[in-house]
């Protein structure tokens, strides 16, 4: 905020020359504080939470932004330091003011101001990447043709999941088949816990009841000429306590049991889609498996800006 002198004397150079070095002091102290809360957002459960494996990865702009708040560290250090000495040592002010021009200072909080207000910007893009949500961009075909291969999503952290929601999910090899590496999948949310699910010659039956895939679109599936039914045994792995142990085993059932998610891709043709059909059922911990993709018009808006930018695509 601007004093009152400033604004009855706005372009008096002597106003400024009285005022710039608390203003100086104003902007180091602000990326002291950028500096401070930097590492604090890194502590958020969610950052980094999509790594470089798998069909949905993270947005190289992050490591960029990385970088800056590290360049910006340094800075604020400097400035912490300066902050001390012109504290502790007054002198140290007064000697630097008689020997550096105001045109030198005024040029420093002009850098300085605007820096401020980058880092600012920067801070608050990695907040909302590690707390509230994520554009990422998509590998693979397994989505086809509602999301395909280098669109990108916008991915919601902490929100609970529904039936035929998209969701990017964490796959291991301790939790899932057929898996050599950790990664992240994005697929849609067919069967609930409790449901019985079967998809036999293009048709999804839940619960013994034939379900409309209206999310698919209308005559994708009367195109498909080989599929990979699913006849309703679930496997999945599960963590038991034998003679003191943990350990993992195998079990198959016929209806989801609680906390697990069973997962299909909208690419039915073959095996495009590497889903719960092949890798069994995803675990429901939704702090570290499913992540909620935005609405499905703004995850198509962003869709159609990667295409046509290429900011975000792969």
């Amino acid at each position: 905020m601007k004093t009152y002198l400033e604004k009855q004397f706005k372009n008096n150079e002597l106003i400024e020359k009285l005022t710039i070095k608390t203003k100086i002091n104003s902007r180091l102290i602000g990326f002291i504080i950028c500096s401070i809360i930097y590492p604090l957002i890194r502590l958020s459960k969610y950052y980094n939470v999509l790594y470089d494996t798998g069909e949905v990865t993270s947005s190289n702009i992050v490591g960029y932004i990385e970088i800056i708040m590290l360049i910006a560290t340094i800075i604020s250090c400097i400035g912490l330091v300066w902050l001390l000495l012109d504290l502790f040592i007054p002198r140290l002010s007064v000697w630097v003011k008689t020997h550096t021009s105001f045109k030198a200072r005024k040029r420093l909080f002009t850098i300085l101001d605007w820096g401020f207000i980058f880092i600012l910007c920067c801070l608050i893009s990695l907040f909302c990447y590690s707390c509230i949500f994520v554009i990422a961009p998509v590998s693979g075909s397994s989505m086809n043709p509602v999301i395909n291969d280098g669109e990108s999503v916008l991915v919601f952290y902490g929100n609970d999941v529904e039936r035929f929601d998209v969701v990017v999910l964490k796959v291991t090899k301790e939790d899932n088949f057929k898996v050599y590496e950790n990664s992240f999948y994005i697929k849609r949310i067919i069967g609930l816990p409790g449901d019985k699910v079967t998809w036999v010659d293009k048709t999804l039956f839940i619960n013994n009841e034939i379900v409309d895939e209206s999310f698919l679109p209308e005559g994708y599936l009367d195109q498909l000429r080989i599929t990979n039914d699913f006849i309703g045994l679930f496997k999945y792995k599960e963590e038991v306590e034998k003679d003191g142990k943990k350990e993992i085993v195998t079990r198959t059932t016929y209806i989801i049991p609680e906390g697990y998610y069973f997962v299909m891709g909208d690419n039915r043709e073959g095996i495009n889609s590497k889903d719960s059909r092949d890798i069994g059922l995803i675990p429901e911990d939704i702090k570290r498996s499913l992540i909620k993709l935005g609405d499905s018009l703004i995850v198509t808006l962003i869709a159609f800006f990667a295409r046509n930018i290429g900011q975000f695509s792969v």
